[in-house]
């Protein structure tokens, strides 16, 4: 009986079907290559980081102003030195799991003005909808629980 296609299983020598999600996706790239590219890609963002930093200081000498002036270019940096923690100890220790990738992201809304703006306006909005968002949660967890009040079955605790 013919077997559907399935786009993540292939049969080696026609025979044994492998899964490629199952062999944990690092024998095609090694993992030591995809950190030397995240390293590359550190280096990039602190060479950006020093141009933003020498750009400002040209103009704070005249201004007598401190070098990390800009909020945004100082949380860059600790991201950026976050990252390169976390390359150096996948170095040592071979972790699969790195959750300080989710810091990339910060760093590309902290380059561009209009990207900062929308997260600022996302973040007031958020800030002044919290007690709507609280109300609807409290309703919906009221009615859940008189629902199942109402409706458990027999042999069902009440909590």
């Amino acid at each position: 009986m013919a077997e559907p296609y399935c786009p993540w299983e292939y049969y080696k020598n026609d025979v044994e079907k492998v899964d490629i999600y199952s062999t944990g996706g690092g024998e095609y790239v090694p993992k030591i290559v995809i950190n030397m590219f995240d390293l590359f890609c550190i280096l990039v963002y602190l060479f950006d980081i020093l141009m933003r930093l020498v750009v400002n200081n040209g103009e704070n000498r005249v201004k007598r102003l401190p070098p990390f002036k800009d909020k945004w270019v100082l949380m860059r940096l600790v991201c950026v030195v976050i990252l390169l923690f976390d390359c150096v100890l996948f170095l040592f220790t071979r972790q699969p799991l790195r959750f300080a990738r989710a810091l990339i992201p910060i760093i590309y809304i902290s380059r561009r003005n209009s990207m900062r703006q929308m997260v600022h306006g996302l973040l007031i909005s958020f800030s002044k909808s919290t007690s709507i968002l609280t109300f609807l949660v409290l309703v919906h967890m009221f009615w859940t629980y008189l629902g199942f009040v109402i409706f458990r079955g027999e042999g069902m605790y009440v909590i």
